[in-house]
């Protein structure tokens, strides 16, 4: 069976999604990525909070061009943004697609090794499914669980901002010292913030941004009542 080209042909594709996944994974982490975002915040492009980061290929950018302005991809921007995954919705795409092809040629030398050949076919459509929907539900998992970290962090992030409000400090020092003393996600939160109102951005949209990436209630009400007193 190893010498079978079908089967060569489907370890080469394997492999190939595996190192795209890799690749963009890596995305993640880059730390530069939030800076260009920042530097369009205060450029005041239209929508700059979900303005896409550069692609490292000429295939992603193509994709984002091609979906640029339509509803879902506005509403995977906004995804990616509240799972703090650095992609852009091109990026993501190719991914999701790497992911199916992979399962799709994994499920297909399974199937075929365990089952009557034809089958092959079929079980690699059903892994190509789960490969397609997988990335598609972990951004959402891991945007919940950033989600409910923040939240659970804003109760005492309020106590730290009204102690250091009333020792006289200013708001935006204040915010300075959640995103030095706090621990994530709320201190990279507090930390765009401060960065953006530092590129120009007013205090006040820098803080919808915030409510953007976070859609919180609570927060909703914090920064409601921070508008009111400052």
């Amino acid at each position: 069976m190893v010498g079978d080209p079908l089967v060569v042909l489907a370890i080469s594709f394997a492999g190939a999604s595996a190192v795209l996944l890799a690749a963009g994974l890596r995305g993640t982490l880059r730390g530069d990525a939030v800076n260009r975002r920042l530097e369009r915040y205060a450029g005041r492009e239209e929508k700059p909070e979900f303005e896409s980061l550069e692609g490292p290929n000429l295939i992603a950018r193509h994709v984002d061009r091609a979906v640029q302005g339509r509803g879902f991809a506005e509403a995977l921007r906004t995804n990616l943004l509240r799972a703090d995954l650095r992609l852009t919705v091109g990026e993501f795409l190719l991914l999701r697609t790497a992911v199916a092809l992979g399962a799709f040629f994994f499920g297909f030398v399974v199937g075929r090794g365990l089952t009557r050949p034809i089958l092959g076919l079929f079980v690699g459509m059903l892994f190509a499914i789960g490969g397609w929907l997988l990335p598609h539900y972990y951004v959402l998992w891991r945007a919940r669980r950033r989600l409910h970290q923040f939240v659970n962090q804003l109760g005492d992030t309020i106590g730290l901002m009204a102690n250091s409000l009333r020792a006289g400090y200013s708001l935006l020092q204040t915010m300075d010292l959640v995103a030095r003393e706090s621990a994530p996600p709320i201190a990279d939160e507090f930390r765009r913030v401060v960065r953006e109102v530092g590129l120009g951005v007013p205090m006040q949209e820098a803080l919808e941004h915030l409510l953007r990436r976070v859609p919180s209630e609570d927060l909703d009400l914090l920064v409601t009542a921070i508008a009111i007193n400052h």
